[in-house]
C-alpha cells in the first residue's frame, strides 16, 4: 500500500495549534491515533518518531501506513499499557480527543506518564460542554447526543474549563504550563471584524475575554509534577 503525504494544510486549525508545541525530532506517543493523520504529519514534516495506540483494528491498519508503529487495543487494558511502557521513553504524549472516551482517564494517565522522559510534555485536548451553542440549546430544553462533536455518544465525561483543570491538576496530578483554546467563528461576531481600525482587535478580545463561552475545546500543555 502506497503512503500518502500529510501536509500541514490537511490539519484543522486546532490540530495546527496543538502540533506547534511538539519539538522537531521528538519521540511521540499518539494516544487514540485514529487513521494516523496527526502522527503522520509529525513524522513526515517534523522528523518525529511516532508510536500510535488505537482501539479500532481497521483504523489502526490505515495508521500503520503513516506511523512507525501502532499498538492496537483498549488503552485501559493493563496488557496494552504494559506494551506501551515497554516501548521506552517518550518526549511527548499526545492525548487529543481521547480521554473523554475512557472510563477512568485519570487512572490511565497516572500509569502512562511513566513512559515520559525527563522534561517531556503531555498535550491534552478536551471538549467544552459550556460552548455557546450547547448553552442556547439548553434554554430550549435540548441536550441531544450526536455521533460526533462535544456531545459525541462515545464521550463518557463532559468538561467545563474549571472541571477540566481540576481533572488534570487534582485527579491526574499533572502540572498545567499553558492553556489554549479552539475558537470557531461565531457568525454574528464576524461583522465586528468589519468595524474600521478596531474591528479585528475587538473580535479577538471578546473571544479571549470569555473563553468558557466561545471555546469549542481546550488544549492543555502539561508536565509531570516534581516529586
Amino acid at each position: 500500500m502506497i503512503k500518502k503525504t500529510i501536509e500541514r494544510s490537511n490539519l484543522s486549525a486546532f490540530d495546527k495549534l496543538t502540533t506547534a508545541f511538539i519539538p522537531r525530532n521528538s519521540r511521540v506517543l499518539d494516544l487514540g491515533s485514529g487513521s494516523g493523520r496527526i502522527g503522520g504529519y509529525l513524522k513526515e514534516n517534523l522528523g518525529c518518531k511516532v508510536i500510535g495506540a488505537e482501539i479500532n483494528k481497521k483504523v489502526a491498519k490505515t495508521a500503520k501506513m503513516y506511523l512507525d508503529d501502532v499498538i492496537v487495543g483498549n488503552l485501559e487494558d493493563k496488557d496494552i499499557q504494559q506494551m506501551i511502557l515497554k516501548r521506552g521513553k517518550f518526549d511527548v504524549i499526545l492525548a487529543s480527543a481521547i480521554l473523554e472516551h475512557l472510563k477512568e482517564p485519570e487512572k490511565f494517565l497516572k500509569e502512562i506518564i511513566n513512559a515520559l522522559s525527563k522534561d517531556a510534555i503531555i498535550l491534552i485536548t478536551l471538549p467544552n460542554v459550556a460552548f455557546w451553542q450547547i448553552r442556547f440549546n439548553l434554554l430550549y430544553g435540548k441536550f441531544d447526543y450526536t455521533y460526533s462533536g462535544i456531545l459525541d455518544k462515545g464521550h463518557l465525561h463532559l468538561y467545563t474549563l474549571k472541571s477540566a483543570r481540576e481533572f488534570i491538576k487534582k485527579d491526574c496530578r499533572l502540572k498545567i504550563d499553558k492553556i489554549e483554546f479552539d475558537f470557531p467563528e461565531v457568525p454574528i461576531l464576524h461583522y465586528i471584524k468589519l468595524v474600521p481600525v478596531i474591528g479585528k482587535k475587538l473580535n479577538y478580545w471578546l473571544y479571549r475575554k470569555f473563553p468558557t463561552f466561545f471555546a469549542y475545546q481546550f488544549l492543555f500543555v502539561c508536565a509531570k509534577k516534581l516529586a
